[in-house]
């Protein structure tokens, strides 16, 4: 299989140690249930005024993954290689021609779900959350069938002009009719860091919005209760957008989080939402390497990707 716009990842100077989830990892998608997509552009992240940078996340998470990560998840005792990864390679940027790369990205997307496989994106900027979920609620259009869906970032992303704050705008106008505001939430919202218009515009569409006010307990519980809400939905997409996360532990992100999640409420939930039967596509975004401290992000960014898949192992 090739999937269109995209260049395979040369694995062979990074040589991962035996044991590593990253040699695990197939060149074929042949009998494998999770296909990694690189997005390696933050064309968007400039043009909202972001830190330049995240094009450069597809790799260095890749190199992490070389040097992080077994196979083995002590928790379960599930062997994740045993899912199956396909390493579907890095979608080429058409430079700064942010909508013809969104086109490749979504049509790289589509071959993946095609296939049967989960989409799991490593970014680059949030913009392209958009069309990666394009591509799933235009098949779900065919098929008749409707999408809930999940933002967990301190930003809403429901900006009008085109840039890495417009994904969910996107997603629920143009998916309108398959994606259902009322099964979409957005968690961990940073207090300070969301007009007044866009809060009004999601509040308007009955979607739930969970602001962190520091207490990572209480926000892991209503997570935990707007996901059984989210078991409703037929399908259900999900972007984890890395600045979520608190800049003492993440400083390698397109926009500093004063104020934020910490790993074990991060790895709480991404092995939850791995659990999750209708996950149907899933993101790692805005991993910016040129900010990142002795590679702190893109290990952890590693780590929530493990607990996802330990989730997703657990399903049985």
């Amino acid at each position: 299989m090739v999937v269109p716009h995209t260049t395979a990842f040369d694995w062979s100077k990074l040589h991962p140690a035996e044991g590593r989830l990253g040699r695990a990892l197939r060149a074929s998608p042949d009998g494998c249930r999770i296909a990694l997509l690189g997005l390696p552009d933050d064309t968007g992240v400039s043009l909202n005024g972001g830190r330049d940078g995240a094009r450069q996340g597809p790799r260095a998470f890749r190199e992490a993954m070389a040097r992080y990560g077994t196979a083995h998840d002590a928790v379960s005792h599930n062997d994740l290689s045993e899912l199956g990864v396909f390493d579907a390679g890095d979608v080429e940027p058409a430079g700064d021609e942010i909508h013809r790369t969104h086109i490749r990205v979504s049509e790289a997307v589509d071959a993946i779900l095609q296939r049967g496989m989960l989409p799991v994106c490593i970014g680059g900027g949030h913009d392209l959350t958009y069309p990666g979920v394009a591509a799933l609620y235009r098949q779900l259009r065919r098929a008749g069938s409707t999408l809930g869906g999940l933002n967990i970032d301190p930003h809403l992303d429901v900006r009008e002009r085109v840039g890495s704050g417009m994904s969910f705008r996107r997603i629920l106008e143009d998916g309108e009719g398959v994606v259902d505001p009322r099964l979409f939430a957005t968690i961990g919202l940073g207090a300070f860091s969301n007009e007044p218009r866009h809060i009004n515009w999601l509040r308007e569409r009955g979607s739930t919005m969970l602001i962190f006010d520091g207490d990572q307990h209480q926000l892991l519980e209503r997570f935990m209760d707007v996901l059984d809400q989210l078991r409703a939905a037929p399908n259900l997409f999900a972007s984890f957008d890395l600045d979520v996360l608190d800049a003492s532990v993440a400083p390698g992100v397109s926009a500093l989080n004063p104020m934020g999640l910490m790993p074990v409420t991060a790895s709480l939930i991404c092995r939850a939402l791995g659990r999750m039967a209708n996950l149907r596509y899933f993101d790692l975004m805005e991993l910016s390497p040129p900010h990142d401290v002795q590679g702190r992000t893109a290990r952890l960014a590693v780590h929530l990707l493990l607990h996802l898949l330990a989730g997703v192992a657990e399903r049985s």
